[in-house]
Formats: structure tokens, sequence, C-alpha cells
């Protein structure tokens, strides 16, 4: 029998959540040639002085709900890809996310996977000084913990979590993480 870190499971028949559904880009780059010899365009006088520069060039300082739905989607491609690195530097110090990051790494060590996409963060509720209480969906997620072993699969659901986030320059590190229940 497998055994999970709680970030992988419910009580009695916990389950594996992971986070939002990440937003795929692909870039199209379009060649064509013809034999014919182009005609040179010219760009129109500007009617009107160019813009000026942004005042806002400053960073932006995250907050707090983006923070979490980028922590939620880099653990979704941390267990989708076995890349454990961003993952565990947006969660250092936390001790069930370093339990996870151990579990992703050997699945991958040993030819397993993961299949999940993830958790959606659904509510965030300040509980004191960078202490959050939140609710998360998570999508149901199938794994393989080695190479030839039985497919699992785990149902998801919501569950709450008890968080305490660290300021790191603009963002943040999650520095805590308890499960609450549903």
């Amino acid at each position: 029998m497998l055994r999970l870190p709680p970030l992988f499971h419910r009580q009695g028949a916990r389950r594996v959540s992971a986070s939002l559904v990440a937003v795929a880009m692909g870039l199209t780059l379009l060649v064509g040639c013809s034999g014919e010899q182009p005609e040179p365009k010219f760009a129109e006088e500007p009617t009107a002085e160019p813009p000026s520069p942004t005042v806002d060039a400053a960073p932006k300082k995250e907050t707090v709900k983006e923070f979490l739905v980028r922590w939620a989607e880099v653990e979704r491609e941390m267990q989708n890809t076995g890349k454990t690195e961003e993952y565990a530097a947006l969660s250092a110090g936390c001790q069930p996310c370093e339990a996870l990051v151990k579990r992703v790494e050997e699945i991958y060590a040993n030819d397993g996977f993961i299949r999940t996409d993830g958790r959606l963060i659904q509510g965030v509720d300040e509980k004191g000084r960078n202490r959050y209480s939140v609710k998360v969906a998570a999508a149901p997620t199938e794994y393989q913990s080695t190479a030839g072993a039985p497919v699992e699969s785990l149902e998801g659901g919501e569950s709450r979590y008890r968080i305490h986030l660290k300021r790191h320059q603009d963002s943040f590190v999650l520095a805590q993480l308890v499960e609450e229940g549903q």
C-alpha cells in the first residue's frame, strides 16, 4: 500500500489535491517567400505625440491571493512533470510541502507519474498577521508510484487549509500548511 504525505490524502480516504489548470500559450511563426519584388511601405507621419512611458514601472507586490494561485499552479506543474525546484523555492520550510516534494521526486525517479488538474483556490480568509484559512477544490488525480505498478486514483474534493506566509521581496514563501478539513 502506498503511504502518502498529508497533502496526498484526507481523513480516512484523504485525497491528492493539486492546483488550478495552468494556461497554455503557443507561438506560431509564419514565414513566406515569393519571387516578386516587394514594394516598400512607409509608415504614416504621426499625428500626435508618442505616448509617454507609464509611471507604474515599479514592480508590483503580489497579493496573498495571487501568490496562492501561482503556488497552486506551480504545485500542479510539479506533480505533472516531476520538476520540483520552483515549488520547493515557494514553500521552503513548509514540512508537508517538503514531504510532497520528496514523494514527487521518488515517484518520478522510479519511472512513475502523477496526472492531475490540481487545486482551485476558492477563498482566502485572513486569520491574523500573515495567517490565512484557504478553501481549495482539488481535481481527481491518477498516479503510478513506480513503473509497472497499478495506476491508482484519488477522487479530489474540497478542503480547507491553515497557512502561514512569510513576505519575501515582492511576494511570499509558504512557511506552514495544515489541513483543517472541509
